[in-house]
């Protein structure tokens, strides 16, 4: 019995950390295109179309762009909007090997961004199962598992 509730306060924290995770990187995304007035490189081709918080999108946010010849760099002022925690580990969120940001059950957090500048994005719905649309510039979520379909969300 004391098993099943360490399993229960542990699937909170975790539940916890992610949610601090999504507001935080859709915070970062809206705060960079506040510096720059454009939106970041990576995550999303349309504002229907998820995509992972990816390497190049972390290194963006986290201001550890390179600056070689050639290389381009979007955020020229070494803006630091988004923490870089370090390594994911074991029910902790943070980079993975490939350098996307996973939430603390080891998936890459999802990002959809208004590309289209419509003020609108498609999202998965927690309750349905399916997808609805939404008012905002960003949205970023970490989803549990397939079966469960329990979503943490940025805007909720």
């Amino acid at each position: 019995m004391g098993f099943a509730g360490f399993h229960g306060a542990m699937d909170k924290a975790r539940r916890i950390v992610a949610k601090n995770d999504a507001v935080q990187i859709a915070s970062a995304v809206l705060l960079f295109e506040t510096e720059y007035g454009k939106l970041p490189p990576g995550g999303s081709g349309d504002n229907s179309t998820p995509g992972d918080v990816d390497d190049d999108l972390m290194r963006v946010l986290t201001a550890d762009e390179g600056t070689g010849e050639g290389e381009s760099v979007y955020n020229r002022r070494k803006i630091v909007f988004l923490e870089n925690i370090g390594p994911a580990g074991s029910n902790k969120s943070g980079t993975n090997e490939t350098g996307a940001f996973v939430d603390p059950w080891g998936n890459p957090y999802q990002i959809v961004m208004d590309v289209e500048f419509d003020n609108e994005i498609t999202v998965p719905s927690a309750k349905s199962g399916e997808t609805i649309k939404l008012r905002k510039r960003v949205g970023v979520w970490a989803q549990t598992n397939e079966e469960s379909r329990i979503i943490i969300t940025s805007w909720d």
